[in-house]
């Protein structure tokens, strides 16, 4: 009969993976949070621009506010995993 022993095993494996996940998260959060930015950026100088009629100013809040939440649910979620 033998029995595993696991003597000196420090879980380096578990954890240079969750590393690994928790950076690639960081990084996809942080694009999606730059393209959002951008978008309200665009969104915003077009508004105030007054280049836009404003029920197409109206919608385009609406969408940046829909574009910027969905950053926050990729977010969220990514730190949950």
């Amino acid at each position: 009969m033998s029995i595993p022993l696991f003597a000196r095993y420090y879980y380096e494996g578990e954890i240079q993976r969750s590393e690994v996940d928790y950076n690639a998260a960081l990084e996809r959060w942080t694009r999606l949070r730059a393209q959002a930015r951008a978008e309200l950026s665009r969104t915003l100088s077009t508004c105030s621009g007054g280049r836009a009629p404003a029920a197409l100013r109206r919608v385009a809040l609406v969408e940046a506010k829909k574009a910027a939440d969905s950053v926050e649910f990729a977010y969220k979620n990514a730190q949950s995993e």
